[in-house]
């Protein structure tokens, strides 16, 4: 898993927090996710000249994406995709993060995990930030503002380990 750079490598903090997001695959702790709300939902996150054109190009209003897992408290989050494939990539891998991590003593919840997709109509203007440094990714802070209900539609078909399940 990617690590984030040492803070003393960015001009400014708000390079740092923007890289730190970008690199940290499975978003951050808890006790963080408040400093990083309040960053992207304040303006204070850098953009660059490609992720402000991508932004000024894009349409009033727009389909947006959320890969999750049913054992994840994701929906509330901030990263969307426009990209249905990267939201379905994403709900696979947190989900075989989840299997995997159970396999080896991790989280003891007795839950199902299954993959989840988001998909939700949102306001360009309900757009706080553009990530393009690894996936096409829009971060909307405050999801109580979005246009409407997102349609969750499970995905089991996404599940890691369905083939050892059907041998």
């Amino acid at each position: 898993m990617a690590q984030p750079r040492p803070r003393d490598e960015f001009e400014s903090d708000g390079e740092y927090l923007k890289d730190f997001w970008i690199m940290s695959e499975f978003g951050v702790d808890e006790s963080d996710y408040e400093l990083f709300r309040d960053f992207f939902g304040s303006g204070d996150c850098p953009q660059t000249e490609e992720e402000q054109k991508h932004y000024d190009e894009l349409p009033p209003t727009l389909k947006v994406y959320r890969g999750y897992n049913t054992v994840s408290r994701s929906l509330d989050s901030m990263s969307w995709t426009p990209c249905k494939r990267e939201a379905e990539g994403f709900a696979y891998r947190s989900t075989l993060y989840e299997e995997v991590s159970r396999k080896h003593g991790g989280n003891p919840n007795t839950d199902k995990v299954t993959p989840v997709v988001a998909t939700m109509m949102i306001g360009k203007g309900n757009i706080d930030s553009i990530l393009l440094g690894r996936e096409k990714e829009y971060i909307i802070a405050c999801p109580d503002i979005l246009d409407h209900e997102p349609l969750i539609e499970e995905r089991p078909d996404l599940l890691p380990f369905q083939k050892e399940a059907k041998e």
